[in-house]
């Protein structure tokens, strides 16, 4: 089972990768005029609720990510709210279903980082993405600090220790403030990063499978005889579970090819080649 430690690292960096308003909510200002400054905007942001703005405190590798990026703020707010609804509507329900998948959902993390998800392990994840979404990282927050690196940058540390080992660095851009950078360089986990059309095109198929994931709970919990929770997470399972599970398997089966072609060329000393064309769906 993953450890404890290895849990929150995944939170923060699913929290990192996965932050237009929604009528009505709280807008502040957050503070970046320090590495630890930034820390505790993200803490602040959690607190407040204003998920939507942890975006402002990352720094975009590119503009194919920083679009993901954008697109993600107003899902994660909707998140937020239907989380909010569901712990309210379903309060021991929410509870007994989080224990559940919080203990699955780490139970087949490869030490490569590498995952193969089935159709229960997409349910366990999608149980905690829409039921928690930042539970987790909230209240694990006062274990997270920062390390010296330079004067321009500085890592993520939990307990003192580097993330993932090595540590999320945070660095400050020409603008003065410092912001949250995605690492690159994590074995295992840069290579899972988006990095050809392909892959992007796969990655914004999942977001759009979770996307509608979100709309049919917020649709079937506002119904008169919603019924058990239970029942529409199982429901739910049926309806998204397969896209996730074939989505994955298609995102896994790129990066693992991108990276065998990576290694020939290297091998024979030949320039990258072009991306091979892929149709989107497989």
């Amino acid at each position: 089972m993953l450890s404890r430690s290895g849990l929150v690292h995944a939170a923060i960096l699913v929290s990192l990768l996965a932050c237009v308003a929604l009528p009505g909510c709280r807008r502040r200002s957050y503070s970046q005029a320090s590495a630890d400054a930034t820390v505790q905007s993200l803490a602040d942001m959690l607190k407040d609720g204003n998920v939507r703005q942890i975006p402002s405190l990352i720094r975009a590798q590119d503009p194919k990510m920083q679009e993901l990026l954008d697109r993600l703020g107003p899902l994660f707010d909707r998140l937020h709210r239907l989380s909010e609804t569901l712990q309210e509507k379903y309060p021991d329900e929410v509870d007994a279903l989080l224990a559940k998948a919080a203990q699955a959902g780490g139970e087949k993390i490869a030490a490569s980082g590498r995952t193969t998800r089935s159709g229960e392990q997409w349910r366990d994840q999608l149980t905690l993405m829409i039921a928690d979404p930042f539970g987790t990282m909230d209240r694990e927050m006062a274990r997270v600090s920062t390390i010296y690196v330079d004067d321009e940058t500085y890592a993520l540390t939990i307990d003192g220790q580097p993330a993932f080992g090595v540590g999320i660095l945070i660095r400050q851009a020409d603008d003065g403030k410092w912001y949250f950078h995605v690492p690159e360089y994590i074995p295992g986990l840069s290579s899972q990063m988006p990095q050809t059309d392909h892959e992007w095109r796969i990655m914004n198929s999942m977001f759009k499978s979770v996307t509608n994931g979100v709309e049919w709970t917020e649709r079937r919990i506002a119904e008169e005889n919603a019924g058990q929770l239970e029942e529409i997470w199982a429901q739910l399972a049926l309806d998204v579970g397969p896209q996730l599970v074939m989505q994955w398997g298609l995102y896994e089966k790129a990066t693992k090819a991108r990276e065998e072609r990576l290694k020939r060329e290297k091998q024979t000393g030949s320039a990258p080649g072009a991306e091979p064309a892929q149709d989107p769906d497989g």
